[in-house]
């Protein structure tokens, strides 16, 4: 027993109303603890609930869209997603119980008061007369549904139980206390309870004690002050204390004196005899105990208020006076409550369980609470615990709420303790089990309340129940009951009723969703699902379908009898629910269509036209966080609604109003002087007759401002409130329509009803029989009316109410209503319905004009009807019978037949298809299929769209009891589920559904085995498979959760029988014909313009959901004709029907297996360009089943039928054949050869035929990941468009460039070619075949292709030495190595060659047959044949390839082994055992279809001799017996004149052994396997020039050059070559003398000879250097002789002419001028005819350069200045000359003048650096500078100052003043910036 509102959550708590929470123990305090959180740490009268609201609600939209997510993900939520919403899950159960309990204390203004439900006067204020007498209707008993369990047992998920107890003298008696306030009796050991106290108590029972020797005397505890006694078993009660916020925890009695009693709250109270109370411990007490047979000593938990603590204390005086005992006890861990438990079984022991900040604690004294020991902790944290054995498990859970702990009274070392799991242990408190709850076997609602003992039984009250054990919960067996019969307090939070049918559901806080029908047994509900939501609506027009938030996929169709099975439809919006009266939202129906409905979701007001897949807003209020709450549509005119908005910020309560059908809004007139605070919560009621009358109730409207009416559509308002609503708070408010404007408000407080019609001035109050306290724990009572039955229902806290109506409905109301206004379909049955408001038994009358085609019968009240193919508009007349009289009301045009065309017939094309993105979209029909079999197929098309959620639905129907279709895993498996088994969803079928890429995927299923195909290819898995309802529509695209399939789907259909594989195969590429198809059940095409596929076989119409759509449909399929063929011989195939014949050759490679050929009779997808002629009226897939891929190419392909132009020249070669894969859409087809004969005229119709040459042999895999299976592909003749220009065989490693020709608007290549006319292949090196797709001017697409063979070339050359150096006379050496390119040779193929597919082929030939479990086979090939496939002298052979017609993949060949010898021998007969070179190493081989490449070591070949034969061992061993599960099967070639093949075989001998074996041969063969060799010719070599060589042909030549010469050798292989260059060097080099030619007479010259050399030696006196400086006066040849480093000499001469110019230079100097400028200065003497002077510039003194012309002065005797400024240099070294230049063109040089110049930084010093007081000298290199800009810049980039200074004599100063290290930047005018680094030390 304890406080109900006390929680923990993740080890921290929150207190009861009214009263200050303990600080240390609060909501979880964590990074996301939300803002509105915070505001509970206050205390609970500084909480203004209505500003809490507005924080709470932006942060609800976000729990609400993780719950969402979670229950969209489902199993498949993510760890992180799971706790993020765990986390957010606790916030909102505290702000839903804490928003609950305040709810009776809320004023006006979103304050509390908590005086005002503290005394039991105030809600029991005497009432007016009335006739009222209100029954109890249930739920009397809850049961689960048959789904969730087949035996349908009580359910304990009924009423939340707070506290109970055994009374000591009789264990049949028992009493339980409610959440909602209702005290239940038992007599008979809780087979049947009856309420207590229903007219007394009016709040929350929070403890309840029986006296021990008295059964009749008991006392119960409430929320808030009082508490109460009984004397009378339970008849009468009377108040004996009553303490301000005590808010009693938990009462006993002194066992020993029934005057004595213990009250643990806020205080220890203690009651004596004469009710005299004393207060014994003035602290918070959670629990209390007395000492089994020992009265005297009481122990209490208590919380220590100044530490935080929960402490154990003791009383031995009979709980006069406690005091504490903590040896051993907890400490230091903060308090979130506790509970006691003790047992008869052991009078010393005492179990105590701890809720702490650390999580819980189990303590265990061994000595009546002396001493302590802790013997279980946990830190779990979240609501639920954990699920293991062993350590404890659970968590906080939401204690102090939940938290419980029971001993068995007879063995002490049992116990059990709970919170949100119950947990056991059988060792006294060390190890647990969990029990029940959110973990363990037993069904027990999680939040355990109360847990007791007595004698054998051990009851715990839950949230749901009570639950009785009689061996303390060991097992669920026959000894546990759950006893939950008549229990009273069920608190709904949601209602709704039926309308022709008494149907009752509803929303329960704690425990889920119910529903009730009137076939089931009365008060007997059903178990729906579900936690806790306001929520719970039915459908007024099919009373079977109900509607809950937050189970399954929202419908629910209820069964006839409770013992079915509940079915589900899909619902993907719902209202803006709420627990609070008059917060929430309803589902308001279009009183015309049973499928329209409108409800307002957040700011917005959504209408649904097919029962709530789809929905469309009408209304958008301006504020996004304003929820639009009620609705009313008017009966009279149903295009008048009217609704409700709640507005947070501001505040403010609104009524909008359309009267269009929502096309148009405005919002009416505020009634009274309600502040807009007050008019946030109401309701509205419109009335029956008039859309213009209308009610709008305030829950929250001060007295004399309740209720308002409206007769002009809420213009103007006339107040109906009056005084008898004074203090009343209105829960509800309906209008009774067929009345007078009578209407009900109704109230939980006080249990009132209250009625009011035109006639009256004043409320009459109707209540009689209610229970005192409605509310509940939310506050929530809702009315609802049943005409039919002419009662008035209550769904409230203590559970559904009935009583008559206050008065009949004297006016009969008479409603059409229709399922489906519009019929789409000729077979489509329309269900009318009466909605009529009836007095009484009613009789029915339809009239329809014109005359439908069929109906069930006019006369019923919802007949059904078929309209038939004839299109139209037909009215419909009702007439009604009733105490009223007869009525009739009709519709003009009520239906409109067929208005978008007859959508039922089966299309021929693809047309389109469904088209769904993966989050939230799929299509699904309103009904079920309802097979309830096992003999089912289901196929369809899909195009995935890349990544999958696991397991996401293709097709697929779960539901009620049904989970069967296909999906597609996260690994793009396609996976089958049958009844829900393991076995199903787990099979693993090997098949990867491709992206991109239409896939046909069937399930066929039968008793004994289901079957998956895809594309025709199956994967069957054998197991018994139990017949399945399909009692759920079908979802395509999705499962449940989040699996939603992304892609598109086409073609869906369902049959009741087992397709054969023959069917699968042949009507997969085509559409369907329903009216030849009897067990065709259901056809989705998906071409409509609508959002809704229709059936084209039943009325099951399919509509599309959240963002589903369609596009257009690529596939390949259509209407057609289709043939198979098994293909096991060669020879001419005729598919009959498809106007195919196929002619397959009489090799080896024949498909060996059925072929299907599919005649469309339409276009493909992205047809080719044709020039003037296409096929395209139909076109032809041919799929390949057969064993073997590829197949030799067909020896013709025949097509017939073939309409040829009377425009076109009739030759074959006028067509070509157009090919692309199977299931391509792509436009990229691949161009075939011309045709080879033709069969027809112009204008009629014959036959065309391709030839071998058309390289028909195989368009790769149907299924890719199953290697056995290939397709042919998709086939259209269209006369010719282009051919790819360019070489057909180039060398290995060299380019190819191609040209498709010119003309086509855009081209596409293959192999990243480009887009351009032509593409260029680089670096080829294997043969390839190269197409592009080229687009034709009117879209048209064709792929011509080309094949380029790549023949052997030298993959690498090495020419040595690279290069080298001689002197003359000398000679090299040259040697040349190259790597050849390896080419298969086939050896064996011939005209006889057979298959080898026989029984003998699991023997020999066939070295890699996988029968046995070791293989050794040995082969001769003859030198003839080796040289006959091109082999020479030197070829090298690096690997082998067996042909293998069947493989399987999963055996792997271990220790492979290859050797290799050349023999003598002509025929084998005895197996060779030596002279084996080994080419491969023992090593693991896996076999595929096709060849099989043996490759051998890295870098191990096998050269040929040229002239002996060669021999082939291969071997290897598995050491085992082998597979015979599929066989490796071989292609071998014809006989031979003698024996060319030995096989042994073994089963279980090792690998060296087989290798070994020298015995006789299993068997010999004149046949041998057709194989290929790997082999390389070796290249012959030649050199270029012949000059210097002493041959130009072999490897290794002699190079004798007189010069250097580069030679460059050429390796080729089979007319490829590659070539490589060798440099060499005769040495030394020639130098070449640079200098003038022509110097003047007497002038110093200088001759340089060059680098390089070692020694130089000049003529003439020259020296010894580089360079020597001359002087003649006559012409003169000079020589010089060099030596270079190899000791190789060489001389040459230089030769100078004398010549005289008229000038002599005095004088010719350079220097730096200004920053880097070059200033020249010369002076001459004696000028002659003189033109003038170049003056030129080197940086090297080698390379001169002009930098301008100085005018000479003409002729004069005296000397002559010139100068000449060579501005703005860079720093370096510079060299310059003068040109001096005669009239005559002579010239002459001056010597050479250098000039050094530094960069700008040298130009400036400062001084001193660093400064002790920051002044700073400056000087400039250049004096010519005057002033100087400075700016200083800081450390982190701050200019600190920027000025000019000027010059002071020779220096500039300036200072800084702060200590620092500075950037100093320098700019004299005009100048460029200098920067310097200064440093100031102060």
């Amino acid at each position: 027993m304890k406080l109900r509102l006390t929680l923990m959550l993740l080890g921290l708590s929150v207190f009861a109303v009214a009263q200050r929470p303990n600080t240390s123990l609060r909501l979880p305090d964590v990074p996301e603890m939300p803002a509105w959180a915070e505001q509970l740490y206050r205390d609970d009268l500084d909480v203004n609930v209505f500003e809490l609201d507005a924080a709470y609600a932006p942060w609800k939209i976000t729990y609400d869209s993780l719950k969402l997510e979670m229950a969209r993900a489902g199993n498949d939520a993510s760890p992180a997603l799971r706790q993020q919403f765990s986390l957010y899950k606790q916030y909102y159960k505290y702000y839903t119980r804490w928003r609950g309990s305040v709810y009776p204390y809320l004023m006006p203004d979103g304050s509390l008061d908590f005086s005002i439900k503290t005394d039991i006067a105030v809600v029991s204020q005497p009432d007016q007369p009335e006739s009222s007498n209100w029954t109890f209707l249930g739920p009397v008993i809850t049961r689960f549904r048959k789904n969730d369990n087949a035996a349908q047992p009580v359910a304990p998920w009924q009423a939340n139980i707070y506290c109970l107890d055994i009374a000591a003298s009789d264990p049949n008696i028992l009493f339980y206390g409610s959440e909602t306030g209702v005290v239940g009796k038992t007599t008979d050991k809780g087979l049947n309870w009856t309420p207590s106290g229903q007219d007394y108590f009016t709040d929350d029972i929070n403890a309840v004690a029986i006296c021990p020797s008295n059964p009749n005397l008991v006392y119960a505890g409430e929320t808030g002050n009082r508490i109460s006694s009984t004397t009378d078993g339970g008849t009468t009660w009377n108040p004996v204390l009553s303490i301000s916020s005590f808010n009693c925890n938990d009462l006993k009695f002194k066992p020993d004196d029934p005057e004595v009693v213990l009250a643990a709250g806020a205080s220890l109270q203690r009651r004596a005899s004469g009710n005299v109370w004393t207060s014994v411990l003035n602290a918070k007490t959670y629990d209390l105990a007395f000492k089994p047979n020992n009265s005297l000593i009481v122990y209490a938990l208590v919380n220590n208020s100044g530490q935080n603590l929960c402490e154990f204390w003791k009383s031995t005086d009979g709980g006069q006076t406690f005091s504490i005992r903590s040896s051993g006890w907890i400490s230091g861990l903060t308090d979130g409550g506790g509970r006691l438990a003790v047992t008869a079984a052991d009078g010393n022991r005492i179990y105590a369980i701890l809720l702490t900040g650390s999580g819980p604690r189990v303590m265990r004294s061994n000595d009546a609470g002396e001493n302590w020991i802790v013997v279980a902790s946990s830190a779990i944290t979240g609501l639920s615990g954990s699920d293991i054995t062993g350590p404890l498990g659970m968590s906080n859970g939401q204690g102090y709420y939940d938290l419980s702990i029971v001993a068995s009274q007879t063995n002490a070392d049992q116990l059990m303790v709970a919170t949100t799991t119950a947990y056991r242990s059988t060792d006294g408190g060390l190890t647990y089990a969990p029990m029940g709850g959110y973990h363990g076997s037993f069904s027990i609602h999680p939040d355990i309340q109360e847990m007791t003992a007595n004698g054998s039984d051990t009851w715990i009250a839950t949230d749901g129940g009570i639950n009785l054990s009689t061996d303390f919960y060991t097992a669920p067996s026959a000894n546990y009951f759950p006893r939950t019969n008549n229990m009273r307090g069920t608190e709904f939070w949601g209602f709704g009723s039926g309308w022709n049918e008494d149907v009752l559901v509803g929303g329960k806080y704690h425990n889920g969703n119910t529903a009730w029908r009137e076939t089931y047994p009365t008060g007997d509900f059903l178990r729906l699902g579900g936690g806790e939501a306001a929520t719970g609506y039915v459908n007024p027009g099919n009373a079977s379908m109900s509607y809950f938030s937050d189970i399954g996929n929202g419908g629910h169709i209820l069964p006839v009898t409770n013992n079915q099975l509940v079915q589900g439809f899909t619902v993907t919006k719902f209202p803006n629910e709420s627990f609070y009266p008059m917060e929430g939202a309803d589902m308001e129906w279009d009183p015309r269509y049973m499928y329209t409905y409108y409800l307002g979701k957040n700011n917005q007001f959504w209408k649904t036209t097919d029962n709530g897949l789809n929905f469309t807003p009408l209304f958008t209020h301006a504020v996004a966080t304003a929820k639009v709450r009620y609705c009313e549509v008017s009966r009279s005119n149903p295009d008048v609604i009217y609704i409700t908005v709640y507005v947070n910020s501001p505040e403010d309560g609104q009524l909008w109003k359309t009267t269009d059908g929502g096309q148009n809004w405005t919002q009416c007139t505020n009634p009274g002087t309600l502040s807009a605070t007050q008019r946030r919560f109401s309701q509205i009621a419109v009335s029956g007759t008039d859309a213009n009358t209308i009610w709008w109730c305030f829950r929250t409207g001060p007295n004399g401002q309740k209720v308002f009416k409206s007769t002009d559509g809420g213009a103007s308002w006339t107040n109906w409130t009056t005084s008898a609503l004074d203090n009343v708070s209105a829960t509800d408010f309906i209008h009774q329509m067929g009345t007078d404007g009578g209407v009900y408000f109704v109230s939980g407080n006080g249990g009132k009803v209250y009625y009011r019609d035109n006639s009256a001035t004043n409320w009459t109050t109707y209540n009689t029989g209610l229970p005192l306290n409605m509310y509940g724990d939310f506050g929530g009572v809702f009315a609802r009316p049943y005409y039919k039955g002419g009662k008035l229902r209550l769904a409230s806290g203590q559970g559904i109410w009935e009583a008559d109506l206050y008065t009949p409905s004297t006016a009969t109301l008479v409603q059409p209503m229709v399922d489906y206004p519009t019929p789409s379909c000729n077979r489509d049955t329309v269900q009318l319905e009466s909605y009529s408001v009836t007095n009484g038994s009613a009789s029915y009358q339809w009239t329809i004009s014109p005359a439908p085609q069929w109906t069930s019968g006019l006369t019923a009240r919802n007949p059904r009807v078929v309209f038939g193919p004839a299109p139209g508009y037909y009215s419909v007349t009702l007439t009604v019978t009733d105490n009223n009289g007869v009525s009739s009301k009709s519709i003009p045009n009520f239906i409109h037949n067929l208005a978008n065309g007859d959508l039922c017939s089966a299309d021929t094309i693809p047309g389109k298809s469904l088209l769904l993105d993966g989050v939230g979209d799929y299509a699904t029909p309103a009904t079920n299929l309802n097979l309830n079999s096992n003999t089912v197929s289901i196929t369809a098309w899909v195009k995935r769209n890349g990544a999958q959620t696991n397991f996401s639905g293709l097709v697929y129907a779960r539901g009620g009891s049904t989970s069967a279709g296909l999906s597609i895993s996260s690994l793009n498996e396609l996976r089958y589920t049958w009844d829900d088994v393991a076995g199903t969803y787990n099979f693993d079928t090997k098949f990867v559904i491709p992206d991109n890429t239409w896939t046909h995927i069937a399930l066929v299923v039968s008793p004994g085995s289901a079957t998956v195909y895809m594309n025709g290819v199956p994967a069957t898995r054998t197991a018994t498979h139990a017949a399945e309802a399909f009692d759920t529509p079908l979802k395509i695209g999705y499962d449940n959760g989040s699996r939603y399939f992304k892609g598109q789907i086409d073609e869906v259909t369902v049959w009741n029988k087992s397709l054969t594989q023959t069917e699968v195969r042949q009507l997969m590429h085509l559409t369907q014909t329903p009216a030849t198809q009897p067990n065709l059940v259901a056809y989705y095409q998906f071409n409509e313009t609508t959002a809704t596929a229709y059936d084209k076989v039943s009325t099951r119409h399919a509509v599309f959901l959240g963002n589903a759509t369609t596009a257009v449909s690529t596939g390949p399929f259509g209407g057609g004709r289709s043939a198979l063929v098994n293909v096991t011989t060669p020879g001419l195939k005729d598919f009959t029907g498809t106007g195919v014949k196929l002619a397959f050759s009489s090799a080896c490679f024949i498909p060996n297996g059925e072929v299907v050929v599919s005649r469309i009779n339409l276009a493909p997808y992205a047809a080719p360009c044709s020039a003037t002629y296409s096929s395209a009226s139909h076109y032809w897939i041919v799929d390949n089943y057969g064993v073997y891929q590829p197949f030799e190419a067909l020896d013709s392909a025949r097509f017939e039928n073939f309409l040829v132009p009377a425009t076109n020249v009739i030759a074959p070669q006028n067509y070509v054949i157009n090919m692309r894969g199977v299931n391509s859409d792509l436009p990229v087809w691949t161009t075939g050869q011309q045709g080879t004969s033709i069969g027809a005229t112009g204008g009629a119709t014959g036959r065309i035929t391709f030839g071998k040459s058309s390289r028909i042999t195989e368009f790769g895999p149907s299924a890719p990941n199953v290697n056995t299976v290939n397709t042919f592909g998709q086939f259209l003749i269209t006369d010719p468009v282009t051919t790819i220009m360019g070489p057909d065989t180039v060398c290995y490693g060299d380019p190819a460039m191609l040209d498709a020709g010119p003309g086509f608007s855009s081209y596409a290549w293959s192999n990243a070619g480009g887009s351009g006319q032509t593409a260029t292949y680089n670096n080829l090196t294997a043969t390839n075949t190269y197409y592009t797709t080229i687009t034709g001017a009117g879209g048209c697409q064709v792929a011509p292709a080309k094949t380029v063979t790549v023949k052997p070339k030298p993959v690498t050359l090495l020419a040595t030495p690279a290069g080298a150096a001689i002197c003359v006379g000398q000679s090299v050496n040259l040697s040349a190595t190259a790597e050849p390119s390896s080419s298969p040779k086939t050896f064996g193929i011939d005209a006889g060659i057979t298959t080898g597919n026989t029984p003998s082929a699991t023997l020999g030939p066939n070295p890699l047959q996988n029968y046995y479990g070791g293989v050794k086979q040995q082969m001769l090939i003859t030198a003839a044949e080796l040289s006959a496939m091109g082999l020479v002298n030197g070829s090298k052979i690096s690997g082998i390839s067996i042909s293998l017609v069947t493989a399987k993949t999963d055996y792997i060949l271990q220790n492979l082994r290859v050797k290799m010898q050349h023999t003598a021998l002509s025929a084998l007969s005895t197996f060779t055992t030596t002279g084996w070179a080994t080419t491969r190493t023992p090593a693991n081989f896996t076999p595929a279809v096709g060849w099989n490449l043996i490759g051998f070591d890295t870098g191990v070949t096998f050269t040929w001799n040229g002239t002996s034969n060669l021999l082939v061992e291969i071997n290897f061993s598995n050491n085992n017996t082998g597979t015979s599960a599929l066989n490796n099967t071989a292609c071998y070639g014809p006989p031979a004149a003698s024996v060319s093949t030995l096989f042994y075989r073994a089963d279980g001998q090792a690998a060296a052994t087989i290798d070994a074996y020298a015995g006789t041969p299993f068997s010999t063969y004149t046949t041998r396997n057709i194989l290929q060799l790997h082999t390389a010719n070796p290249p012959v070599y030649t050199w270029t020039p012949a000059t210097g060589l002493n041959t130009t042909m072999g490897a290794a030549v002699v190079a004798s050059p007189t010069v250097t010469t580069s030679y460059t050798v050429t390796a080729a292989q089979d007319a490829c070559t590659i070539s490589q260059a060798v440099n060499i060097t005769v040495n030394p080099a020639i130098p070449v003398i640079a200098g003038p030619t022509e110097v003047c007479s007497g002038c110093n010259f200088m001759l340089d000879a060059g680098s390089g050399y070692t020694i130089y030696s000049w003529s003439d006196g020259g020296g010894g250097n580089q360079a020597a400086t001359f002087s003649t006066t006559t012409n003169k040849t000079y020589t010089i002789t060099v030596t270079d480093a190899t000791g190789c000499t060489a001389t040459t001469t230089h030769s100078v002419t004398v010549t005289a110019l008229p000038v002599e230079l005095i004088s010719f100097n350079v220097r730096r001028e200004g920053r880097n400028d070059a200033f020249l200065t010369w002076k001459t003497a004696a000028e002659i005819d003189l033109s003038g002077y170049d003056v030129e510039m080197s940086r090297d003194a080698g390379a001169f350069q002009k930098m301008g012309f100085v005018a000479a002065k003409g002729t004069m005797n005296g000397n002559a200045d010139y100068s000449f400024l060579v501005e703005a240099l860079p720093a370096g070294r510079y060299f310059f000359r003068l040109k001096m230049i005669d009239l005559d063109g002579s010239i002459k040089y001056s010597d050479i003048r250098t000039l050094q110049l530094d960069g700008n930084d040298n130009m400036v010093t400062i001084y001193p650096n660093p400064s002790m007081d920051g002044l700073f000298q400056m000087e400039w290199s250049d004096t010519q500078i005057e002033q100087v800009e400075i700016e200083v810049v800081n450390a982190i980039g701050q200019v600190l100052d920027r000025r000019k200074v000027e010059k002071s004599q020779a220096q500039f100063q300036f200072q800084i003043t702060a200590a620092g290290v500075y950037n100093v930047k320098m700019r004299p005018a005009g100048g460029e910036w200098i920067e310097k680094r200064v440093v100031v030390l102060r």
